[in-house]
């Protein structure tokens, strides 16, 4: 996905700080090349302290970078007029507890500087989108962590912002609303709406982005569609047979799973190839199992993860190109 002008473009960014008493230099974030494309999901991946937080406050003018530049809806980072056009979720919003859920928004929308005459319309729209209608009248002080989730989300929605950042939006919450936050965050995606996205829940992430940037100590690993960091990810294969007696397979594999009333079962072969598969399908097939299905093994967005923060480029790990080696 690589459209004409960027809503939010990192060239070069670096951001470091000055700590302690002797004012020690620490790098957040060094030479991060990065564009979030119109209309997509973002994910934004890293452990703690990765820079994930950082990037975020440089794109809505709360830091200043140390070098390199940046632009976020056509203007330079920091721009007053561009800030217009950002919600922000952080990941722990602070909510005045005694207010009720009317009147944050009330409040949030007059701070959003939404016309007079339209701020009712806005409230009923936001309250809409986030299901807030049966806790309106309830005081903040007395909401779950999901209901205040879904506030913290109508509150950066009240300006009708054309980029949504999101700071671990999923955080701390149970299932149920855990898929009420993702049903709401696709439906501003398929709204058009650009959101960047960061999260230490990665299979949910797996589930909503179109792109995963990869950070580790403050550098970008990657930047890549979803789809094809995953089939870049694909080991081997799995193979699916009915088996009509015990088999000799005469490779290194693994039992996924087995059903022995069925005689089926699902092997995992790490070290296939297209070649040595047909071979190991004709072997199958000469010792009468019946092969049902065939298909390239891929890790989980989780386990490439992993596998990317232990494994760095440059300490013996393989090459970036096994979680995808392009930037932006």
């Amino acid at each position: 996905m690589t459209s004409g002008r960027a809503v939010l473009e990192f060239e070069a960014i670096s951001k470091t700080y000055r700590t302690g008493l002797r004012r020690r230099s620490v790098t957040a974030l060094s030479d991060v090349d990065l564009r979030v494309e119109p209309g997509e999901i973002l994910g934004l991946l890293g452990h703690n302290g990765a820079g994930k937080t950082t990037l975020m406050k440089l794109a809505l003018g709360l830091l200043r970078p140390s070098s390199g530049r940046g632009r976020i809806l056509g203007k330079p980072l920091g721009d007053v007029a561009a800030r217009c056009g950002i919600g922000y979720l952080p990941e722990e919003p602070y909510l005045y507890p005694a207010l009720t859920v009317s009147e944050t928004l009330s409040m949030m929308i007059a701070l959003n500087r939404v016309p007079r005459r339209s701020t009712a319309a806005r409230i009923e729209t936001v309250v809409a989108q986030c299901a807030l209608g049966c806790v309106r009248k309830t005081p903040v002080r007395k909401l779950s962590r999901g209901w205040l989730r879904r506030l913290g989300l109508a509150v950066a929605l009240v300006g009708e912002p054309q980029l949504l950042l999101l700071d671990e939006p999923l955080s701390g919450l149970d299932p149920e609303a855990r898929m009420a936050v993702k049903s709401l965050i696709r439906s501003l995606r398929q709204a058009g709406m650009t959101i960047l996205v960061s999260s230490h829940i990665l299979p949910d992430v797996e589930l909503l982005a179109d792109r995963v940037a990869l950070l580790r100590h403050g550098r970008l690993l990657t930047c890549r569609p979803l789809a094809e960091l995953l089939d870049a990810s694909a080991q081997g294969y799995e193979i699916e047979a009915r088996l009509a007696g015990p088999v000799d397979l005469d490779e290194a594999h693994e039992r996924i799973w087995q059903k022995e009333e069925e005689g089926r079962v699902r092997w995992w072969f790490p070290h296939l190839d297209a070649s040595r598969l047909q071979r190991m399908i004709a072997r199958l097939t000469s010792q009468k199992a019946a092969v049902l299905a065939v298909s390239a093994h891929r890790e989980s967005l989780e386990e490439i993860f992993v596998r990317a923060m232990r494994n760095p480029e440059g300490e013996g790990a393989q090459p970036l190109s096994r979680v995808g080696g392009e930037r932006g």
